[in-house]
């Protein structure tokens, strides 16, 4: 697992890495098959659709774009859980599966929640890559994530 605390980190970990084979299968995933983009997280979900259904309200960038029917936060490799029994499956399905995903969760620092699930079945597989956007406060799990404590079968080390 790598962690990238900010932006920057990615930009840099490029520049370092001339051969990015995650990020070439990222940029250059058939576009008959569609990157899914997983949102877990039932607040998420609601605020996507109200955002939406405001439509009338976006900024005329926004609105240029929707005219060219060009629909920020409404594409078809969208995939939004709102339901626990569901992201249960989707996290085992996602650990058994070779294709990449993005998956957005909002992670509370990492202390509850559905990023724990993630975390323990999906971060121990060289695999995954792990983007922190926010502060993680001293003394929490996501500090520890992206501080480089690594995790081995579910447990960090």
């Amino acid at each position: 697992m790598r962690v990238y605390r900010e932006f920057l980190d990615i930009h840099l970990y490029l520049q370092r890495k001339k051969r990015c084979i995650r990020i070439w299968l990222l940029l250059n995933w058939p576009s008959d098959t569609p990157l899914p983009v997983i949102l877990d997280s039932p607040l998420a979900a609601e605020l996507t659709s109200a955002y939406r259904s405001l439509n009338a309200y976006w900024p005329e960038w926004l609105q240029h774009r929707k005219a060219k029917g060009r629909l920020p936060l409404a594409f078809d490799s969208l995939i939004t859980v709102t339901d626990h029994r569901e992201h249960i499956r989707l996290v085992k399905r996602l650990a058994q599966k070779a294709q990449p995903d993005i998956v957005i969760a909002a992670n509370g620092m990492c202390q509850g929640g559905r990023i724990v699930n993630y975390l323990q079945t999906l971060a121990p597989l060289p695999t995954t890559d792990v983007l922190f956007v926010g502060h993680q406060a001293r003394g929490t799990l996501g500090r520890l994530c992206s501080s480089g404590m690594r995790w081995q079968q579910g447990l960090m080390i």
